[in-house]
C-alpha cells in the first residue's frame, strides 16, 4: 500500500481569507501559479501568508495504490520547534480510482496562527495514516511535506495593497521578506504603532538612501506611482533609482511598508514656505543644511489617522533635536516615530511641529496640517 501526499493548498479560497492564506505574488511583474496548490510534492514550494491570531484550514490532494483503497483516517504532526503552523488535525479522506475524492480534503490546523509579525522557513509535516478502509489497521508514517514558508501579518494588507484576486498590487513575497525580517524591521512586533516604529527606523537607518540637498526631488515617483519595486531592489543592495530622495519618497515607502502588514497611514503634507529648525537629513551628516538654508516650501511625511493635528508622525526623512529647546543648541538627535503633529503649543513639551518648524509667523505659523493632502500613492 502506498499513499502519498501530492498538493496542498494554502490560500484554497482566492475570495476570502477568512479560514486560509492570503493572496500573494512574488513581485509587481510575477504572479504565483498556485491553481494546483502551493506545495506540489517534487515541483513547487511556494510559501503562504496568513493574519494573526486565526484558526485556519488547509487543502490536501492524496493519492494510493492500490485503487481498492477506499477510505483512511490522515493527520499530520509537525516535526520542527519554530514554525507557524503546528499540526495538522485528523481527518477521515475518502478515495475514488486511487485519487482522493474530493481531490482536495479538508484539513483543521491545530491552534491558531502566531501572535506577530514573523516569516518562517522551517514548517515540516510527517504525515501519517490508519484505519485503512474502516479496519483498524494501525498508524503508519506517509510521507513529509515541506519546508514549508509561512509568513504572519497583522491584519489584510491596506491600499496601496490589495487582497481582489490576481491584481498586481496583492501583498508581494519581496516587500514581505523585508518587513517581515527581525530588527530593524518589524519582526516580532504584535501592534501596528510598535510595526511602524520598526518600518520607520529601518528605512531611516539602511544606509542606502540620501536627501537630495541640492533640489529637493522626488526620484521614486513614476507620474503618480511609487517605484516601490525600486525602493526593494536598493534596500537589497542594487541601485533601485538611486541613492537620492525626498520627503514624499521617504513617505511612501513608510506608508507602502507599514500598511502591508495591514497598518493605515497615508502619505500627506505640511504647508507652506516654513523656516525650520536644524535637522539631520537621511543620510546626511547631522545638523548640515541643505544648499536652500533652513526651510521647505513643504513637507511629507507618513500620517495616521485623519492627518490632523492630533494625529500621529512617521517621518523616516529626518531627525528632529530631541534635546530640550529645538531651536537652539545642544542638539540629540530624535527619529519622528509616533510623535502627534501639533498639540496647539509652541512651547513644552515639544512635539513634531515645534520640533521641525521654526518660532514665529514664518516658521511654526507657516507649518500648517494639510490633510486634504492625504493620499496613498499606487505602487509598481
Amino acid at each position: 500500500m502506498k499513499v502519498e501526499v501530492a498538493n496542498i493548498k494554502f490560500n484554497h479560497d482566492t475570495a476570502s481569507s477568512v479560514s486560509d492564506a492570503i493572496n500573494i505574488r512574488h513581485d509587481y511583474n510575477t504572479p504565483f501559479d498556485i491553481s494546483s496548490g502551493e506545495w506540489i510534492k517534487g515541483v513547487t514550494n511556494i510559501p503562504a501568508c496568513y493574519t494573526t491570531n486565526k484558526s485556519v484550514t488547509i487543502k490536501a490532494r492524496f493519492t494510493v495504490q492500490p485503487s481498492s483503497v477506499t477510505s483512511a483516517d490522515i493527520w499530520a504532526i509537525s516535526t520542527d520547534s519554530g514554525g507557524s503552523l503546528g499540526d495538522v488535525i485528523k481527518t477521515n479522506v475518502t478515495f475514488s480510482g486511487g485519487v482522493s475524492n474530493p481531490q482536495y480534503a479538508t484539513f483543521q490546523m491545530s491552534g491558531t496562527t502566531p501572535d506577530c509579525i514573523q516569516k518562517t522557513t522551517n514548517d515540516v509535516w510527517q504525515w501519517k495514516m490508519e484505519n485503512v478502509n474502516g479496519s483498524g489497521l494501525a498508524a503508519c508514517d506517509l510521507d513529509m511535506s515541506g519546508p514549508h514558508t509561512v509568513y504572519t501579518i497583522l491584519k489584510e494588507p491596506t491600499s496601496p495593497w490589495v487582497n481582489a484576486t490576481g491584481n498586481q498590487r496583492n501583498a508581494w513575497k519581496t516587500a514581505l521578506d523585508l518587513v517581515c525580517a527581525s530588527a530593524p524591521w518589524a519582526g516580532g512586533e504584535t501592534s501596528v504603532t510598535g510595526a511602524a516604529f520598526r518600518i520607520t527606523e529601518a528605512i531611516n537607518g539602511a544606509g542606502r538612501f540620501k536627501y537630495d540637498i541640492s533640489r529637493g526631488a522626488a526620484m521614486y515617483l513614476d507620474g503618480g506611482t511609487i517605484k516601490l519595486s525600486q525602493c526593494i531592489d536598493r534596500l537589497n543592495g542594487g541601485f533601485g533609482a538611486g541613492e537620492l530622495v525626498n520627503c514624499t519618497d521617504c513617505a511612501n515607502f513608510t506608508v507602502a511598508f507599514v500598511n502591508l502588514i495591514g497598518g493605515e497611514l497615508y502619505s500627506s503634507r505640511m504647508c507652506a514656505d516654513f523656516n525650520t529648525n536644524p535637522y539631520s537629513a537621511i543620510g546626511r551628516p547631522a545638523w548640515t543644511p541643505p544648499s536652500w538654508g533652513w526651510g521647505f516650501s513643504y513637507h511629507e511625511v507618513g500620517w495616521s489617522g485623519a492627518c490632523g493635528d492630533g494625529d500621529s508622525i512617521f517621518d523616516p526623512c529626518l531627525k528632529v533635536d530631541g534635546n530640550g529647546d529645538p531651536s537652539a543648541p545642544p542638539r540629540t538627535e530624535l527619529l519622528p516615530t509616533g510623535m502627534v503633529f501639533s498639540d496647539g503649543n509652541q512651547g513644552a513639551p515639544y512635539v513634531y511641529r515645534e520640533s521641525l518648524s521654526a518660532p514665529g509667523a514664518n516658521g511654526y505659523g507657516r507649518c500648517v496640517a494639510q490633510p486634504g493632502s492625504k493620499l496613498r500613492r499606487p505602487i509598481k
